[in-house]
């Protein structure tokens, strides 16, 4: 292996009678080689090798000697060098992006490269979904470069005007532009044909609350379903918390009267508190003996409050069939666990809870400059009082529809 001090001006000198020879940068950190393969013809190229992670010898092709300065080319071998010392193998992606010819082959590489990697596991699910269901069927197989902007209006009008599905045309549109974005990002493709696009409005926000009729009748029917899917559904309604975060609420998460989630798991990445009530803490102790009834000791233990049926170790996911039959057993109109949200807030602001006491109750991001740079107080007292006084409410809501007592 010929290790040299390579210069701009020495690069030019160098010549080989060999088919191909290699000539390194001796002064390159550890970790990964930079150099100058020569060939026969004349051609000069710089070149960056490294040994990824299963310990293979690899090599990548930064470019031309006479389309691309030493300093350029020495700047790209450290940043491969850095990708390489991620975890990343350079080599491999460089080859998978060549085999990125369709848009099925686009839409897989930019979920494992983008995706899969730096988003939720729910905007995971949610892209994938949009993908599979509304984009592969339809452009699929067309070549990626070939993509043109009325195949894509095409797409987006038939979600919009005929089936009449608004909000997921205007969310298809973002993934289609988020995955072209990536092909030119990674010189996959020139152009995107979402470029010049007409935006799209969205549906009407939605504005669904329950009635205290509706919440009695919702009570009522969740004695039909199983303890774990009855106890998610109350704990939604009386904490008002999003249903994601519930269905992967963890035993460890639970500390006494409180329920701890962490950035990690949050969806605005604020860790958050919820007071639990003597209601939810009875709740929790219900699914708790049910879980140790039905998950054995010889079963591994499941750190999930409302882990998957069955011996799969993942939480419940998919809440929207058992939302679907409390409906049709309650015999009221359409919701969604989402308007459990809506509804317990509605609800707190009706009993004169104050608004900012409600915001940090949901964990919202708080808009004010105040708020946002200054109040740093938890108020965990005042927001449990605000969801006692709540669960009491429910309480009086659930024994009117066992009495049909009125509520005022």
């Amino acid at each position: 292996m010929a290790k040299l001090k390579l210069t701009h001006k020495g690069i030019k000198s160098l010549s080989t009678t060999k088919k191909r020879e290699v000539f390194w940068h001796r002064e390159f950190p550890r970790g990964g080689w930079f150099g100058v393969a020569c060939f026969s013809s004349g051609k000069k190229s710089y070149i960056f090798s490294y040994r990824n992670h299963h310990n293979q010898q690899k090599q990548v092709t930064i470019g031309n000697v006479k389309t691309i300065s030493f300093k350029e080319a020495q700047e790209r071998a450290l940043e491969l060098l850095t990708e390489v010392n991620g975890g990343e193998d350079p080599a491999q992606q460089a080859k998978e992006l060549k085999q990125a010819d369709t848009v099925e082959e686009l839409c897989q590489l930019w979920m494992k490269q983008h995706v899969m990697l730096h988003l939720t596991a729910k905007t995971q699910a949610d892209y994938q979904r949009i993908v599979e269901k509304e984009i592969l069927p339809v452009i699929g197989t067309f070549k990626a470069r070939e993509v043109r902007r009325r195949d894509i209006t095409s797409l987006l009008d038939k979600i919009y005007y005929d089936r009449e599905k608004r909000t997921l045309a205007c969310h298809t549109r973002g993934v289609l532009h988020t995955i072209f974005e990536f092909g030119i990002a990674k010189d996959i493709l020139d152009t995107s044909p979402c470029v010049g696009l007409q935006r799209m409005k969205k549906g009407e926000p939605r504005n669904r609350v329950l009635l205290n009729d509706e919440i009695a009748a919702f009570l009522d029917a969740l004695d039909a379903e199983s303890v774990a899917i009855s106890g998610l559904f109350k704990i939604l309604l009386h904490t008002g918390q999003r249903a994601g975060e519930v269905c992967g609420m963890r035993w460890s998460e639970i500390h006494g009267n409180e329920w701890h989630l962490s950035a990690e798991r949050a969806k605005n990445k604020r860790p958050h508190i919820v007071p639990l009530t003597p209601e939810v803490e009875r709740i929790l102790g219900q699914v708790r003996a049910a879980n140790a009834q039905i998950y054995l000791a010889n079963r591994p233990i499941r750190e999930f409050v409302f882990a998957s049926p069955g011996t799969k170790l993942g939480h419940i996911k998919w809440i929207n069939k058992a939302c679907h039959r409390i409906r049709e057993k309650a015999e009221i109109a359409y919701f969604s666990p989402h308007d459990l949200r809506r509804t317990v807030t509605t609800e707190l602001i009706g009993m004169g809870i104050p608004p900012g006491i409600v915001s940090k109750i949901l964990n919202h991001k708080v808009q004010t400059v105040t708020s946002r740079h200054y109040d740093r107080s938890s108020q965990l007292q005042e927001r449990r009082k605000a969801l006692e006084k709540w669960s009491s409410r429910i309480e009086l809501l659930n024994n009117t529809a066992d009495k049909n007592l009125e509520v005022a």
